[in-house]
């Protein structure tokens, strides 16, 4: 289940990746992505809360040909498949062969939007997986949201008004705010999309808008400043 679900995410990404590719992260970012001069991912997948495995997915030269090793939170090996065969169908529908047992299996994707503290919000995915060689196998994933988020949340906590920052190399999907603007607490402010993942940057307090430093369409570096706010006075006080 594990590796068919990484395998999945791995295949349809790279789909998504020659169709988007002016307009991704995934493909203008080279360390980043799967393909080009690195060949490898690791796939973060949740069976539950405390459960979070690691699936390390490498591909070879031949299209379609994969080694995969599945790690647990703590490092510990699960499960090492070497030259493990794979290709997706219709969109959903991965056929693979592990050693000598072929499989089917539809994964169908379920993304959900999480809020999390200071005004940080994130899409979180989830995969509905049935095998198809036995009815009864029907399990539910989620890809669990990306430790950045957790830091940009805190960083934000300890934050009042100031410069934002993208959390990570990302696209900028929209800038909802120009210089000037008085803005209220809670407010979108820019919009980031990175490895399929879109993230809102939102006021922290009410402020006005005093330098805006991307456009939608750029490409941003981690660190980059996208937006200065000057806290009103009321919040200062």
């Amino acid at each position: 289940m594990l590796v068919q679900s990484a395998l999945y995410i791995v295949l349809r990404d790279l789909a998504r990746d020659q169709t988007l590719r002016s307009a991704s992260p995934w493909s203008t970012l080279k360390f980043r992505r799967f393909g080009g001069d690195l060949h490898k991912r690791v796939i973060s997948l949740s069976t539950s809360p405390n459960e979070v495995y690691h699936i390390h997915v490498t591909s070879h030269t031949t299209t379609g040909i994969f080694d995969v090793q599945v790690y647990t939170s703590s490092g510990e090996l699960l499960g090492d498949f070497a030259k493990v065969e794979a290709a997706l169908y219709e969109q959903t529908t991965l056929h693979s062969t592990i050693g000598s047992h072929q499989s089917r299996t539809t994964l169908v994707s379920q993304p959900g939007h999480r809020v999390l503290g200071a005004g940080v919000a994130a899409t979180e995915e989830k995969l509905h997986v049935f095998q198809h060689d036995d009815a009864r196998h029907r399990f539910m994933l989620t890809i669990p949201s990306p430790g950045w988020l957790v830091s940009l949340e805190q960083d934000a906590e300890k934050s009042k008004g100031g410069g934002m920052r993208a959390p990570m190399p990302s696209l900028v999907v929209d800038v909802k705010v120009a210089v000037g603007d008085h803005i209220k607490k809670g407010q979108a402010v820019v919009v980031l999309e990175s490895m399929k993942t879109e993230t809102v940057l939102r006021a922290e307090s009410d402020a006005t808008v005093i330098s805006v430093a991307c456009a939608k369409g750029d490409m941003v570096d981690e660190g980059k400043e996208l937006v200065v706010l000057e806290l009103l006075e009321e919040e200062k006080a």
